[in-house]
């Protein structure tokens, strides 16, 4: 699902006073287009869609969290989380169910024409995790990537 390199542009965000707090230089150098294949993502409402994709900070605001100062000085709080381990994602679901009953897991692709993404490990030295951040472009409708899974298996 190519789109134009006009189109490839990366959201801005701002506060509630207008500044902007994360732009698309303040994305890790770590972060590359890199296709990978076979990763999870929770999805809070249960469907699959456009909205399961959006970053870290649009989803708590969404959801009603307010978030921390120190959260929105990482550069990962708007970036989309997803994991290359399925057994990862469901440690993950397992403990926020209880708060998110309709919280799935979508498995798909994240493609050289969605965006960039880098693994914690690339970002912070961490091997004991499979979490992935993709910083999706505007125009990119990741969710056509994805199927929603039954414990990690596309159904």
């Amino acid at each position: 699902m190519p789109i134009s390199t006009a189109q490839k542009t990366f959201p801005c965000y701002r506060n509630e006073k207008g500044d902007v707090i994360f732009s698309e230089e303040d994305i890790p150098s770590c972060a590359k287009k890199v296709e990978r294949k076979g990763v999870y993502r929770l999805c809070f409402k249960g469907i699959v869609d456009e909205e399961a994709f959006q970053c870290s900070y649009t989803n708590k605001i969404d959801r009603g969290i307010t978030m921390r100062p120190r959260e929105l000085k990482r550069p990962t709080c708007f970036a989309t989380s997803c994991f290359s381990k399925k057994n990862d994602a469901l440690v993950k679901r397992s403990a926020w169910i209880s708060n998110n009953p309709l919280l799935v897991i979508a498995v798909g692709n994240i493609t050289v024409d969605s965006g960039v993404s880098c693994t914690d490990h690339e970002l912070n030295n961490d091997d004991n995790y499979s979490h992935i951040n993709w910083w999706i472009y505007r125009e990119y409708n990741a969710s056509n990537d994805f199927s929603k899974c039954e414990e990690g298996i596309a159904i």
